[in-house]
């Protein structure tokens, strides 16, 4: 009877940690930043927030203010929405855009940035205004992703 029970509890003690560790996600450490998408405050209730696309079809999502998700959280996105994104990035001449797009007329409109990285290089992009369709394209199509997806807090 006693050898019966310390077997039980063996198991009970080897299996016990194993159940908590079936669900986690190793997020890629080393995988790098494609773009990232800044949301600004208006002067209403606008989402304030940062996306962050990564290698590996990784997004991670870090809210600030007036958003559905209140904890900076993490999701793997489909491989054709993935690819629809690097399409479109690689359509954009990113050198060529400019570093501002805005209307100093426009008073109560959220800011947009666009941190394009490759490699080594990086350029931000403000805009308010008078974006080029490419551009309207490429945020148009990451917020869609951003609200369609399922979000898990990061560890």
């Amino acid at each position: 009877m006693i050898n019966s029970i310390k077997n039980i509890t063996k198991a009970i003690l080897i299996v016990l940690p194993l159940l908590f560790q079936g669900c986690k996600v190793d997020i890629p450490k080393d995988s790098k930043t494609i773009l990232k998408l800044e949301k600004s405050k208006c002067y209403g209730d606008c989402p304030v927030y940062s996306v962050i696309l990564k290698e590996k079809k990784w997004v991670e999502f870090y809210p600030k203010a007036n958003t559905k998700i209140k904890k900076p959280s993490y999701t793997k996105i489909k491989n054709a929405e993935f690819k629809n994104l690097i399409n479109i990035i690689e359509s954009i001449s990113v050198k060529d855009l400019k570093n501002v797009y805005d209307n100093k007329l426009l008073m109560d409109a959220p800011t947009t940035y666009l941190t394009f990285h490759k490699g080594k290089k990086k350029k931000r992009i403000k805009i308010r205004a008078n974006a080029p369709k490419k551009l309207k394209h490429l945020i148009n199509t990451f917020e869609k992703i951003i609200k369609s997806s399922k979000w898990e807090p990061l560890p």
